[in-house]
């Protein structure tokens, strides 16, 4: 029994990011584990901006992704919107006699959040000095009520069924970490750099999880913007003209080349040293567990001028993530993306893990408090 229930598939992991929406599903089991379906929307500049509009997009392009795309079940684990989750490092005292609810109660008041109403989750990161005292590094996640009642609408307005709900670093580093497959790489210590349109979310972590989240509202919309004030074209043709550099399209003369990168180099080399600055202070803060390789992932990982930057200001071998690595994709279209990373996948394929992992365990619908 065990046998044949592997082989099913698995509930489908769903990312509705700023700039596009993924759908990906497991099937099959460890060495033989498959991407059943893949899908991909792009999400136009005038919708990206307007939730209103954006939601009611969300719900149709899903729908039709779900008729289309050779999903099986309805199943689906959501990242929640990078926007929409607070997360936040906070130095505090906890006792030994502390309660969980406590804890959350202190951490809820100062993430601006109602403890008895909104979830609250926090992990420990470490123990750090400050001072003479010793603090608990603590990471929390909050979210609001109204905000979960509302995706879970989207959800099922759009013919899913959720199973659960994830936040995007969570789901970033699991999708990366299991594309590396030697123990060694996956002892290593290194920071995780997803690169997205609105939000870059820096991310340190080992076999023991998660121990330093920075959400920096910095990406490739601001690109874009840049692109489109320098060389005075609007916002759709800067999107294009960027692709173009990307994939060394031999249509761009020389001059325009180099336009394009005069015209992002603040936006990257900005972004460069805040990464940094997260860098410096865990060094800090982790004393002995400084950095020594960067993985990104992620749309805006295959923005080479960004990737220069991080090279030149982080000082430490700059990679970028497959999060696909390692499963069968042949019955996809995935083989014809991007350069071959399919670095931009990496949190969708963390929610569709995180849904293979809780149904080895047994399944059950998502119910709201």
């Amino acid at each position: 029994m065990v046998s044949l229930f592997r082989k099913k598939a698995f509930p489908i992991g769903l990312d509705i990011g700023s700039s596009s929406i993924k759908m990906i599903q497991i099937g099959g089991c460890g060495s033989g584990e498959r991407i059943i379906a893949a899908e991909q929307v792009d999400l136009t500049p005038d919708i990206r901006n307007d939730n209103e509009l954006k939601r009611d997009f969300a719900v149709c392009a899903i729908k039709e992704m779900l008729s289309r795309g050779g999903f099986q079940g309805k199943d689906v684990i959501s990242c929640l919107p990078n926007g929409s989750v607070k997360n936040k490092s906070m130095r505090v005292t906890i006792g030994e006699d502390d309660e969980t609810d406590d804890i959350n109660r202190q951490l809820a008041a100062r993430l601006g959040l109602d403890a008895d109403k909104d979830e609250i989750r926090h992990l420990l990161a470490g123990r750090v000095m400050q001072g003479d005292d010793v603090k608990s590094e603590v990471i929390c996640f909050g979210v609001g009520k109204e905000t979960i009642d509302s995706h879970i609408d989207l959800l099922e307005e759009s013919g899913l069924v959720p199973v659960g709900l994830d936040a995007v670093p969570c789901s970033i580093l699991r999708s990366v970490r299991r594309s590396l497959r030697r123990q060694a790489d996956r002892e290593k210590n290194r920071f995780y750099i997803d690169l997205g349109s609105k939000y870059t979310t820096v991310i340190a972590g080992g076999e023991n999880g998660l121990s330093f989240i920075k959400q920096i509202p910095m990406g490739g919309n601001l690109l874009n913007e840049a692109v489109s004030r320098c060389l005075e074209v609007d916002i759709n043709r800067s999107i294009e003209l960027r692709r173009k550099l990307q994939c060394g399209n031999d249509s761009i003369n020389s001059s325009t080349r180099r336009a394009l990168i005069d015209a992002m180099r603040d936006v990257n080399e900005e972004l460069a040293r805040e990464i940094s600055m997260c860098m410096r202070y865990y060094a800090v803060t982790f004393r002995g567990h400084s950095p020594d390789e960067a993985l990104l992932s992620g749309g805006e990982a295959y923005e080479q001028t960004l990737v220069n930057a991080l090279k030149r200001r982080l000082g430490v071998d700059v990679e970028v993530a497959h999060p696909l690595r390692g499963f069968d994709i042949e019955k996809t279209d995935l083989t014809m993306s991007g350069d071959g990373s399919m670095c931009e996948w990496a949190v969708a394929i963390g929610a569709g893990i995180k849904g293979r992992d809780s149904l080895a365990i047994g399944s059950q619908k998502y119910a709201r408090n």
